[in-house]
């Protein structure tokens, strides 16, 4: 082999001045652009892996929603159910308001929270069925960060902690501030989980920071005192919501006896009205609030509206202006 290389090299140095500089530059092309391959290949895969770890450190928020919902311009009535939970929150640190789907619980706390002058401190997290500790901590320091605090952060990236070593910083943080989360569609987080639990310590004490729960039952771990029950809009406030998105005076004539005081079905309706017509959507209204809630959102958000599965209406809250966010 070592003779076969002193060939070539006796062959090359044979040749002229031009072929020898032609051979050179080819080589140093080539190299060249194999060492920047390599380079470009290590920095793809550097930054692959740098966002996968990122990623599982930050966010392992499947299913989980963040951020404040939007506004509600055309939110009407619950002046009792804020009376009370500003009275409440005063006196408890976990509270909730329960009720069955579309009876405006997220409408309900949004707009307390804007009322109240709270949005720049108000943590909102959506919950998915079978959401673990570990996602909840993710969500709220996404939300603390989005919100400019860091405290968190260096904590909850330090992977070699476990989770509740990690929660019980995150509610030391809690109770030096004056912070607002809002756990919504908490009946998915489960009885006796380990965020039920996790939410159930914190009633304890939180110095002046609270937690405000959607939930359609009340958790089992709340007095009765601590949970408001959310009842359907009167008829004369319903007729005023439906005006106030858009809705003919045939339209709610016509159909707001048959939308069961459900603010959300009012939002979804008119979706209805807009995307089929009248005739189609007075076809789905009437019955039982699971009823009409499920037929109205299949109709009105779902797949055979024309809108896809990552439509944003389905899976977050929107703004309360369409009306079709979470209970």
């Amino acid at each position: 082999m070592f003779d076969a290389i002193i060939a070539k090299l006796v062959e090359w140095w044979s040749l002229g001045w031009g072929a020898k500089a032609g051979f050179l530059a080819t080589g140093i092309a080539l190299i060249s652009a194999l060492a920047w391959a390599v380079v470009r290949v290590g920095r793809g895969v550097s930054g692959i892996y740098r966002r996968l770890a990122d990623r599982e450190r930050r966010a392992p928020l499947e299913g989980l929603v963040t951020g404040l919902p939007g506004e509600t311009p055309k939110f009407v009535g619950r002046d009792e159910e804020k009376a009370w939970l500003r009275k409440t929150l005063g006196e408890r640190c976990v509270v909730a308001v329960t009720g069955p789907p579309l009876i405006g619980k997220t409408w309900l706390l949004s707009n307390f929270v804007l009322s109240e002058g709270w949005e720049k401190r108000c943590l909102y997290i959506g919950l998915k069925k079978g959401c673990g500790l570990s996602a909840l901590l993710a969500a709220i320091n996404t939300d603390l960060m989005r919100l400019g605090s860091d405290h968190f952060d260096p904590t909850w990236r330090r992977q070699e902690i476990a989770a509740s070593v990690k929660l019980t910083r995150l509610t030391e943080i809690l109770c030096e501030g004056e912070w607002v989360i809002i756990l919504d569609a908490y009946e998915r987080a489960g009885r006796g989980g380990e965020v039920d639990e996790a939410v159930r310590a914190w009633k304890n004490g939180l110095g002046k920071s609270r937690v405000m729960l959607g939930s359609r039952t009340r958790p089992h771990w709340l007095e009765e005192g601590e949970a408001w029950a959310v009842k359907p809009l009167p008829q004369e406030q319903m007729e005023q919501l439906c005006r106030l998105i858009g809705l003919t005076s045939d339209e709610v004539a016509n159909a707001c006896g048959k939308l069961a005081g459900l603010p959300g079905a009012a939002g979804l309706f008119r979706a209805v009205v807009e995307r089929r017509g009248p005739a189609a959507a007075m076809r789905l209204i009437g019955g039982g609030a699971e009823v009409i809630g499920r037929r109205l959102f299949r109709r009105g958000v779902g797949r055979r509206a024309g809108v896809g599965k990552g439509c944003m209406a389905c899976r977050r809250v929107v703004p309360a202006t369409s009306l079709t966010g979470g209970g």
